[in-house]
């Protein structure tokens, strides 16, 4: 027999169009809106916390790693915030020229790609 689809749990007006995924970490969710600002939601409701204008399209998906939420930009930048319902910038580091690619972490190593280098970050052994 055919299945009904899912019902929709919620929406947010203010979304639209967006390369990136959505990134869930707990109870919480980022997700890039436009291609310029990411925010922060509730999972469960859609109830929006915070919301960051990078002045700067990020075409990749950010990354939720060690309490921190890693987001790169066509500018160069990736912009690290700490894990949570209220905005906190802890860094922004230059990486030369346009972070189109998200950040991953495997290994313990965090690895960004730029349009001509791969960084690798971690501690050296």
């Amino acid at each position: 027999p055919p299945t009904s689809p899912a019902p929709v749990l919620w929406r947010t007006p203010t979304a639209s169009w967006s390369n990136a995924s959505p990134v869930p970490f707990g109870p919480l969710l980022c997700v890039m809106e436009e291609p310029t600002t990411l925010t922060c939601l509730d999972a469960q409701t859609g109830k929006s916390y915070w919301n960051y204008d990078m002045f700067a399209a990020s075409w990749g998906s950010p990354l939720i790693a060690d309490g921190k939420v890693f987001c790169g930009d066509e500018d160069g930048d990736v912009i690290i915030f700490k894990h949570g319902k209220e905005m906190e910038e802890i860094a922004t580091n230059s990486c030369g020229n346009s972070v189109y690619s998200s950040p991953i972490i495997a290994n313990d190593v965090l690895y960004i790609s730029n349009k001509s280098t791969l960084f690798a970050i971690g501690v050296k052994k």
